[in-house]
């Protein structure tokens, strides 16, 4: 039995097997149209019988990337996708960005937000729980089996029990803990929490490539409710090029927004940069921006936001208590309209 599910939207669609890395057939929802290389009989040839038709009209590449559905927002679910390591005057209006520089002015771009601290580990554990690290051994940047360098502190992973999942590149097996080429644990945070461990056995994975694996199984199949998604020390800027980083952000972004929990008004998206330039334990303009349906293109604010903003934002979206310096920061969501 050949099932199809049309994602919700205008524009060109791929219809695709889920076993497949090439599409069937074009279905241009907004014009009535369809063509392409097969008909639509011919994804019956899948060996599974299951097509998905992934969507760029709403929530893929163009001008509708954001800002697609109006109404009141129903973002039930928020995943943070991480980069590394650059201010905000460094990715803003630099040319070997073009698709960063696109995604903020065609969603929301928080012009005024500020990692916490120094060096990255503090950065994403202040983020997933609103308390500050920024002191030792967590600003050694130290791995998880390190001495003193795990914690037991409430989070957001352990606010949302099983419905939550972290995707890291390259990372050798789920929530590994050591340095492994192009992994580095002290940007997966979910492994450090130690009243986490049995679910970050399960639910911290690897990432997976744009056209199979774990991501984008999930992407097709429904996501949790929170997702954190980390590139690998190339890809994030750590230690590849801006190039690099952006093409590996084109390259997903267009996955990620066509699926169906995005173009249903579902889920938002945070794209956010762990720290701008500098050393120490002061604060650094960097990049954040959102990703909604809902979300107008060229939304900009100067208001000042952080990490612990962050924090509130994906904890008041998905119904948890705010933890920690959550609970004084000011929220995004009303902001960019999530």
């Amino acid at each position: 039995m050949l099932t199809v599910l049309l994602v919700a939207g205008i524009g060109t669609y791929l219809l695709t097997s889920s076993h497949a890395t090439t599409p069937y057939v074009s279905i241009n929802a907004d014009k009535g149209t369809l063509a392409g290389p097969a008909t639509l009989t011919a994804c019956a040839g899948a060996s599974d019988g299951n097509c998905v038709i992934f969507g760029s009209g709403g929530g893929g590449t163009g001008n509708s990337l954001c800002g697609f559905k109006v109404g009141t927002p129903t973002i039930s679910k928020v995943m943070v996708i991480w980069e590394e390591n650059e201010s905000a005057s460094s990715i803003i209006g630099n040319s070997n960005v073009p698709y960063m520089n696109q995604v903020a002015t065609s969603c929301g771009y928080a012009n005024n937000y500020w990692a916490y601290t120094h060096p990255s580990l503090p950065n994403y554990m202040g983020m997933t729980s609103g308390v500050s690290y920024a002191s030792s051994p967590w600003t050694n940047d130290c791995l998880p089996n390190d001495s003193g360098c795990n914690t037991a502190n409430a989070s957001i992973f352990s606010q949302m029990g099983s419905n939550w999942k972290s995707y890291n590149e390259t990372m050798p097996s789920n929530c590994y803990k050591f340095n492994s080429g192009s992994y580095a644990p002290k940007h997966n945070p979910a492994a450090y929490y130690t009243n986490i461990s049995s679910q970050c056995s399960a639910q911290d994975v690897p990432l997976g490539s744009t056209t199979s694996g774990n991501l984008f199984n999930d992407i097709k199949n429904g996501l949790p409710a929170f997702t954190t998604v980390t590139p690998n020390l190339v890809n994030d800027w750590h230690d590849g090029t801006a190039a690099q980083a952006d093409s590996w952000l084109k390259g997903w972004l267009p996955v990620i927004t066509s699926g169906p929990d995005y173009q249903t008004g579902k889920l938002a998206v945070l794209l956010v940069f762990d720290e701008g330039g500098g050393s120490g334990n002061v604060a650094s303009n960097t990049y954040a921006a959102w990703l909604s349906p809902y979300t107008k293109p060229g939304t900009s604010s100067a208001t000042h936001f952080d990490n612990f903003a962050v924090t509130k934002t994906i904890e008041d979206l998905l119904g948890q208590p705010e933890l920690g310096n959550a609970k004084s920061a000011t929220s995004m969501a009303s902001t960019f309209n999530l």
